[in-house]
């Protein structure tokens, strides 16, 4: 009886959730024209000459660049500073724990530094390669 029960009230809820589908209006027609015109005119835009040239771009990212680099070097210093006060102040199971996490704090030095000088070495590359 409860299965039967079930049955019927999942078959209304089916039913009550396919009856506005079937009588809805559509009105994607009309707005068709202005999709495709501002498709358009994107397009038409990164046609107009407007290049990005490698000193235009060294501009614009190499001082966010450094100014993340920056950011990073604090955090790296306040870091190294709480976790070498912690080390000389522990005992011999979290100085154990502490050079652990001394290895993830070394490699995320290496890996910020190492994207620094990365990006500086293309960018000087790039700049090389266009003649700018």
């Amino acid at each position: 009886m409860k299965s039967k029960i079930l049955k019927i009230i999942v078959t209304i809820v089916m039913l009550l959730n396919v009856l506005p589908i079937i009588d809805s209006n559509v009105y994607a027609s009309s707005l068709f024209g202005n999709i495709q015109s501002s498709a358009e005119n994107f397009l038409q835009t990164g046609k107009d000459n407007q290049k990005i040239t490698a000193a235009t771009a060294k501009d614009k990212i190499l001082p966010i660049a450094n100014m993340l680099v920056a950011i990073a070097t604090v955090v790296f210093l306040i870091v190294g500073g709480i976790m070498g006060v912690q080390y000389m102040i522990s005992g011999a199971n979290e100085r154990a724990q502490l050079k652990t996490k001394l290895i993830w704090f070394v490699i995320a030095v290496v890996v910020v530094y190492g994207a620094a000088g990365i990006f500086n070495i293309a960018v000087s590359i790039m700049l090389k390669v266009t003649g700018e």
